[in-house]
């Protein structure tokens, strides 16, 4: 089993990923950066090639994250690694949570949200990606009011995890202890990850 973050844009997911992965010495895959090795397998919902990008609340969309979702976590279920999603990535409608919930069950699903209180999440998101230069450009606004109203980021995670304003390096160490006290059907027992999360603890 692996690791899978999942949460708004612009939450940090990427980040956390880099530092648990450092942590644990385990492999960081994401699925943003490798999007494009999967896009030959897209169809429409007509069963012809899905070329061009659709609109972030689409059906079409939908579709593609359904494949390109389901293909990259069944490619690693069977290692030890941290793999970070895009936030459209778990946002699913009823019909579709049925045809990824399998691929997601293979895993510890975390998701990743600055507050558990809907308005400091969005004036967080807000300012976090107001501020970045690539992600001020995006229409982050409309992005993370989509996934913050949207039911399956909740279903598909095993925990939530609040930022609540703490740095990076303490939450990835939250993260780091929910896999070691991960209930058995969903603990990352590969000996690799078991190794690694053990010693890391240890040392702290």
């Amino acid at each position: 089993m692996s690791l899978v973050l999942i949460g708004p844009y612009g939450v940090g997911k990427t980040t956390l990923a880099r530092l648990v992965a450092e942590q644990l010495s385990l492999p960081r895959y994401s699925l943003d950066e490798l999007a494009s090795n999967y896009s030959e397998g897209i169809e429409d919902g007509a069963g012809a090639a899905l070329t061009s990008q659709p609109a972030y609340d689409s059906a079409a969309l939908e579709e593609r994250h359904v494949y390109l979702v389901t293909t990259f976590l069944n490619e690693h279920a069977g290692e030890a690694s941290i793999l970070d999603l895009g936030a459209g990535h778990a946002l699913f409608s009823e019909d579709n949570i049925e045809r990824v919930s399998s691929s997601f069950d293979n895993h510890l699903v975390v998701l990743l949200m600055p507050s558990n209180e809907p308005a400091d999440c969005h004036r967080y998101l807000a300012r976090h990606n107001g501020l970045h230069p690539e992600k001020s450009t995006k229409p982050h606004l409309a992005w993370n009011r989509y996934f913050l109203a949207h039911t399956s980021p909740a279903l598909l995670a095993d925990s939530v995890v609040y930022l609540k304003e703490r740095t990076p390096t303490e939450v990835a160490m939250e993260i780091v202890n929910l896999i070691k006290l991960a209930s058995p059907n969903k603990s990352l027992n590969s000996s690799a990850l078991t190794r690694a999360v053990n010693c890391d603890v240890g040392r702290r």
